[in-house]
């Protein structure tokens, strides 16, 4: 599976980079092409002579090496498939979530557009530190994936056993042939997303609108992109920038987006209907600022059901409908895969912590028309996202 593949490993100055040796040798036996960049740091556990050996290849170190090219690290970070970090320390952590650059693989990671997955490797209540804890949101919010830790025998005898152990190189290896079939599971396919939410107009400074930031939308979209998909994202406002490897066509309103999604609707193989869209709009809109004056009675109209027109419209196409809901909104999660013709309905609760508006995590419930569910814990938007689209791909 990983015959050919490009993979650039990057050693951080830990103990668990003992490892690192094995992991090299498991990828290049693989048929794997290995590149290897350490940090001044990881010198201390391994030699790059042993790395240059097993890899093949020469060890890059210096940002500023004698034979100095100022593009070196542009070349490197072009160069590979994926970018794989085993052991990331506690402070490469840091210093890849705050955006510093002080050697060459903090370098390289700033430079690359293709994926990196780390392996982090540290003292259990490091590794549970809360400023350690949201350095890994900001990355997997960013589009880093992690393998790992693992609980087990940590460095010294006096630390007995805890969370924090790098993953054995075998489970590294898995992970990483999950993420190259993952970019074949909808190769080919023709992906619409929606996301974002929708605005109405009262007069030209008010507006009727919800509070949702897109993340779910934008990461199911840049997610499906990276699995080989040709995405249209359709999105309304977000409170982040939309993917950089999708095409992007904005929406303001809900029978903007109606349009939109109307347009590219038939020759799509799927779409993903993740976006916020108001319900109503108001019957006028006022051509100036309403003064504050007594009370105002503003008349709604129903905006169009978007969803259950696609639904009514669908051919060949598969659908996939998002249902937010307070209280128990069970029930009518279920209706709405029944009425709405959906092949997945991604069922989330608005009043749960740390899942729904304008976080980066959620927790769903997948339904599926033969009634078979499947509950998906507390994770990245980026996770659930990946959990979706290989559901979905399963029904291309």
């Amino acid at each position: 599976m990983l015959s050919g593949k490009i993979i650039l490993v990057g050693v951080t100055g830990g103990i668990a980079a003992y490892k690192t040796p094995f992991l090299v040798r498991q990828l290049t036996e693989a048929k794997a092409a290995v590149r290897v960049v350490m940090t001044e740091a990881a010198h201390r556990f391994v030699t790059p002579l042993v790395l240059e050996t097993l890899s093949g290849n020469p060890v890059s170190s210096e940002l500023f090496p004698k034979e100095f090219a100022s593009t070196h690290h542009i070349e490197l970070a072009r160069w590979p498939d994926l970018i794989v970090v085993a052991p990331a320390t506690a402070d490469f952590i840091g210093r890849v979530a705050n955006g510093l650059a002080p050697d060459l693989l903090c370098n390289v990671l700033l430079a690359t557009r293709t994926e990196v997955l780390l392996a982090p490797a540290m003292n259990t209540e490091m590794w549970r530190h809360s400023q350690v804890q949201e350095n890994c949101v900001r990355l997997e919010k960013l589009g880093y994936q992690f393998v790992g830790p693992e609980e087990g025998k940590l460095a010294t005898a006096s630390e007995g056993e805890g969370m924090g152990r790098m993953s054995e190189p075998e489970t590294i290896v898995k992970k990483i042939e999950a993420i190259f079939a993952d970019r074949e599971l909808l190769k080919g396919k023709r992906i619409v997303v929606s996301g974002g939410r929708t605005e109405e107009a009262i007069d030209p400074v008010r507006f009727l609108s919800n509070r949702s930031s897109g993340k779910m939308g934008a990461a199911l979209a840049k997610t499906a992109a990276r699995m080989g998909a040709k995405v249209t994202f359709v999105h309304g406002r977000m409170s982040i920038e939309p993917p950089g490897n999708t095409d992007n066509i904005p929406a303001s309103t809900a029978e903007e987006m109606q349009k939109k999604l109307a347009e590219v609707y038939p020759k799509c193989d799927a779409v993903i209907m993740a976006a916020a869209v108001s319900d109503f709009r108001p019957e006028k809109v006022s051509q100036e600022k309403i003064k504050r004056e007594g009370k105002l009675t503003l008349n709604l109209l129903p905006n169009p059901d978007i969803l259950a027109g696609l639904g009514r419209a669908k051919k060949k196409q598969k659908l996939v409908g998002f249902a937010l809901e307070t209280g128990n909104g069970l029930a009518n999660g279920k209706k709405k895969l029944e009425e709405k013709n959906l092949d997945i309905l991604v069922f989330n609760r608005a009043d749960e912590p740390d899942a729904g508006f304008d976080v980066d995590t959620n927790r769903v419930t997948l339904y599926f028309p033969s009634g078979k569910k499947e509950e998906v814990p507390l994770a990245s938007k980026e996770e659930v996202a990946r959990v979706i689209l290989r559901k979905l791909a399963g029904i291309l």
